[in-house]
């Protein structure tokens, strides 16, 4: 695995951990802030960018 692969997937691991966290608050609660729905959108992003740019980088 080349550096650049596990900067990517610490990035992955890191973004999963934020999300996990971030719906920890219950269903209820996190449906009822935007701010929790905003924040958990943007670490998917996250993730789905690393894996694009891991794929990229095997070409």
């Amino acid at each position: 695995m080349n550096p650049r692969d596990r900067t990517y997937l610490i990035h992955i691991r890191d973004a999963v951990t934020l999300i996990r966290q971030y719906t920890a608050i219950g269903e209820q609660a996190f449906m009822a802030s935007s701010l929790h729905q905003d924040a958990v959108m943007r670490k998917f992003e996250i993730v789905g960018e690393a894996h694009v740019l891991s794929l990229l980088s095997e070409s």
